[in-house]
């Protein structure tokens, strides 16, 4: 039932202009389980660019000036804000549940993915002002995993609680139990996502595995470079580079797969380490991964692992050799997930106050 005290919603995004991820997908998600459950809700997104650095001092000022206290004579009860700088918006009552800070100002700057430079100071320090200024409006805040929350209290000060958001695919249960040789990696495909990593671990390998990914490079400099990697590889005639897939395929990868590859940098939380747990797919993932070690208990749900391919070619080359242990691990994996109680009424329950 629909909480009487809050009826209109609006949830708050930003969308890089042909760029669709996690983020996308978990604000659709969310749109749709407030409207199943009877709330009007409106879905608002505003094209955001972080290049030239004032723009993002720009996004966070256009935030600021839109007016969603009501729309069309009609009152907006409840905003939720989910990224920078969607949480500066003016409203009584607005909810954050943060996917991530501008990252590039904060655990990224310094790194080979943050743009920032000495001469960027200025712009850092503004952002870090906003998020310590306007976060705080935001009753309740909450995150979507223990390491965002991590982060907003070792650089901001701020409290906040993790807030597990079910994953937008669910892999249904297969009446065949099988684990084919070859490893399986799902998601966009960049710098940050390390596919190549898995590329670059199939010269390694001494069992028959196969490895397929599955997803759209953001850009098509890193496509050409996967591209040539696998051209370049005496195992070329093993890697699948499949791009995007329909619902039946990512199925039948997930339910056959001998194991899962998802070794991010410093991942916020990360769909694919749910998705294969619910498939009972062990994850091999790195030790950097970040939200995806909040899942992957070494040797118990998957295989944590430094980020290099020598020692990923060992895990791929561990699962594929012995079917029985990824069995075990896969059925850990998934007895692990669903101990977290991962539920979308548990998550608008929480946004929305009721508990």
């Amino acid at each position: 039932m629909a909480n009487p005290k809050i009826k209109r919603i609006a949830i708050c995004g930003v969308q890089v202009p042909f760029i669709f991820g996690g983020a996308e997908l978990l604000e659709q998600s969310l749109a749709k389980q407030l409207t199943d459950r009877g709330h009007d809700v409106s879905l608002i997104r505003v094209p955001f660019k972080w290049y030239p650095r004032q723009e993002l001092l720009s996004s966070a000022l256009v935030w600021r000036l839109m007016d969603l206290q009501e729309s069309n004579g009609e009152k907006i009860d409840l905003l939720i804000c989910t990224r920078y700088p969607t949480y500066v918006v003016r409203h009584p009552r607005k909810a954050l549940w943060l996917f991530h800070q501008h990252r590039q100002a904060y655990d990224l700057a310094g790194t080979q993915f943050s743009e920032f430079t000495e001469e960027d100071n200025g712009t850092l320090q503004a952002i870090r002002k906003i998020d310590n200024k306007f976060i705080p409006e935001c009753q309740p805040v909450y995150t979507i995993s223990q390491n965002v929350s991590a982060r907003l209290k070792r650089f901001n000060g701020i409290d906040s609680a993790p807030l597990y958001p079910p994953p937008p695919f669910v892999p249904a249960s297969s009446k065949e139990d099988r684990y084919d040789p070859f490893i399986l990696y799902v998601g966009r495909l960049t710098t940050m996502k390390r596919p190549h990593l898995l590329i670059e671990a199939m010269q390694y390998v001494k069992s028959p595995v196969r490895c397929v990914i599955v997803g759209r490079a953001d850009t098509q400099a890193y496509h050409s470079h996967l591209i040539s990697m696998i051209e370049r590889s005496d195992k070329k005639n093993r890697i699948e580079l499949l791009g995007f897939v329909n619902t039946d395929q990512l199925q039948r990868l997930y339910t056959t797969a001998s194991g899962v590859f998802n070794g991010p940098v410093d991942e916020d939380y990360g769909f694919v380490t749910l998705e294969a747990l619910l498939a009972r797919r062990p994850v091999i993932t790195t030790s950097d991964g970040g939200g995806t070690l909040e899942f992957v208990v070494n040797r118990e749900t998957g295989f944590i692992v430094a980020p290099n391919p020598v020692e990923i070619a060992e895990a791929m080359d561990l699962l594929v050799a012995d079917s029985n242990l990824a069995r075990r691990l896969g059925a850990q994996g998934s007895d692990f997930a669903k101990q977290k109680n991962i539920t979308w009424d548990n998550v608008i329950a929480s946004l929305l106050g009721e508990r």
